[in-house]
């Protein structure tokens, strides 16, 4: 069974930014504030929203900020792997050819 929900989604910023300005989230505020330049914080609150229009669900923004650092260095991590196994699998080819001419 398939439920259609025809309701597009609405952002609710300022349920957002009411918690983003919250005093438990100063020490947070002030890292993504220092940490990030005006382009990063302006790209990271694009990926953010689309993300959330993606799946139709709000995410506090510092729980995005961790899932999304996450993301990216486990996508670093794996493209790293892939690099090392490449670079063996050649390796290993190479040192097997000679054994067989």
């Amino acid at each position: 069974m398939v439920i259609k929900i025809d309701n597009k989604f609405v952002i609710n910023k300022e349920f957002l930014r009411k918690d983003f300005l919250h005093k438990k989230n100063i020490q947070n505020r002030n890292h993504f504030f220092q940490k990030y330049t005006k382009n990063e914080q302006s790209n990271t609150r694009t990926t953010w929203y689309e993300h959330m229009e993606h799946i139709k669900a709000h995410i506090i923004l510092f729980d995005y900020l961790l899932i999304y650092i996450n993301k990216k260095i486990n996508d670093k991590n794996i493209y790293m792997n892939q690099l090392l196994m490449t670079k063996s699998l050649r390796q290993f080819i190479h040192h097997h050819q000679k054994n067989f001419t």
